[in-house]
C-alpha cells in the first residue's frame, strides 16, 4: 500500500513535534550565547553554497531531534529551511523573539533552553515559497499537474533548489523538498532523474515529482524555485 504524502505539510505557525511543547510566549528568551552563535552563522556566507545545502539535507534526511533547531510533527519546510541556512541563506530580523513569528520579513528558528522559536516563513511551505522566490535573483516556475517528467525543468534542477507541492492544484502550497541530485538513480526504485530529499515522510534521493508516493499526483501542481548563486 502506498503511503500518501498529502498530509505532509504543517501549515502551522506554532506547533512543535517534540512532545507538543508550546513555545514560551513571554519571559523566557534565547540565551545570549545562542543568539551570538546564530548571528555568527547567519552572516558567515556571502553566496549560496549549493553543495553545502544538499549535503545538509543528505545528512539529516532521517535524523531527529536536531542539535540546534525545533522539530515538528510535519517537518518538511523546517527541514528545507535548515538546509537553505546551511547553504548560506541568512536569518532575517533579529532579535529572536516570538513577536516576529508571523512577520513576512522574518526568517529564523532557534532553541533557547526549554523554549523553541521560529517564524512562519521558516516552517510553513506556502510562506517559505514566497520567501525563497524573493531571494536575490531567484526565480520560480510552475509545472502543471500531469505534465511533470522525471527531470525537473531546465534551469530549475540544481543542487539546493527547492520544490513545492500543491496537492489539490488549488493554489495553496502544501509541501516542500530540496533537490540533492541533478540526474541520478533514486534510492527507493522510483526512477532516474532529478532527486530530492524531504521530511514527512522522510525520504532521501527520491524522484522530485514524488510520483511513486503521492496518491494525488493527478492533481498536484509543482512550484520549483531556482535559488540564485548570489542569494544569501
Amino acid at each position: 500500500m502506498q503511503i500518501s504524502e498529502s498530509q505532509s505539510d504543517s501549515n502551522h505557525a506554532g506547533r512543535s513535534g517534540r512532545p507538543r511543547r508550546r513555545a514560551i510566549l513571554a519571559a523566557a528568551s534565547v540565551s545570549t550565547l545562542t543568539v551570538l552563535q546564530l548571528l555568527s552563522s547567519a552572516g558567515s556566507a556571502q553566496a549560496y553554497d549549493r553543495s553545502a545545502a544538499a549535503s545538509y539535507a543528505d545528512t539529516y534526511w532521517n535524523s531527529r531531534p536536531y542539535p540546534q533547531y525545533p522539530g515538528f510533527d510535519d517537518d518538511c519546510t523546517n527541514f528545507v529551511s535548515q538546509a537553505l541556512h546551511a547553504g548560506g541563506i541568512k536569518f532575517r530580523n533579529a532579535p529572536y523573539t516570538w513577536s516576529g513569528s508571523n512577520s513576512a520579513t522574518a526568517y529564523w528558528a532557534a532553541m533557547g533552553g526549554a523554549a523553541e522559536y521560529w517564524t512562519t516563513t521558516w516552517s510553513v511551505a506556502k510562506t517559505n515559497a514566497t520567501f525563497t522566490n524573493g531571494l536575490y535573483n531567484s526565480k520560480m516556475t510552475v509545472v502543471p499537474a500531469n505534465s511533470q517528467g522525471s527531470q525537473a525543468p531546465v534551469g530549475y534542477r540544481q543542487l539546493g533548489d527547492v520544490v513545492y507541492y500543491d496537492w489539490d492544484g488549488d493554489g495553496a502550497i502544501n509541501h516542500a523538498s530540496m533537490i540533492t541530485v541533478n540526474g541520478g538513480t533514486s534510492s527507493d526504485n522510483s526512477g532516474t532523474g532529478t532527486l530530492v530529499d524531504q521530511h514527512t515522510t522522510d525520504r532521501r534521493h527520491t524522484l522530485w515529482n514524488l510520483v511513486k508516493w503521492n496518491q494525488q499526483v493527478a492533481t498536484t501542481t509543482y512550484y520549483v524555485v531556482s535559488v540564485a548563486d548570489g542569494a544569501s
